[in-house]
């Protein structure tokens, strides 16, 4: 997985942060795509599970990953303590609303 080449845009021509969301909840992945979108105006794209994060990283790797932990194939931190070490120049943040 290579991030796409290109040559460095200037600060006025920089495209946004692209963001990968992981996360199952279709209300809690509906509205956080609308805020990342809106309200940060950063480029984001979704994945329901690791699997399809796994399809979309091979596609482009982003500037950030922000991951569920309660994921329906593999738990979110078992996939990004492995993938952050291998992305270090990548942002990683696991969240959750399970309460255990």
């Amino acid at each position: 997985m290579a991030k796409e080449q290109g040559t460095a845009a200037s600060p006025q021509e920089s495209s946004p942060l692209d963001v990968l969301l992981i996360e199952d909840d279709f209300y809690l992945a509906e509205s956080t795509m609308a805020w990342l979108k809106e309200v940060c105006d950063v480029s984001a794209r979704l994945a329901t599970s690791i699997a399809e994060a796994k399809t979309l990283l091979d596609e482009r790797l982003p500037d950030v990953v922000l991951s569920d932990n309660g994921l329906p194939d593999v738990r979110g931190i078992e996939f990004l303590v492995p993938f952050a070490a291998a992305h270090p120049e990548i942002g990683c943040l696991l969240w959750s609303g399970l309460d255990r």
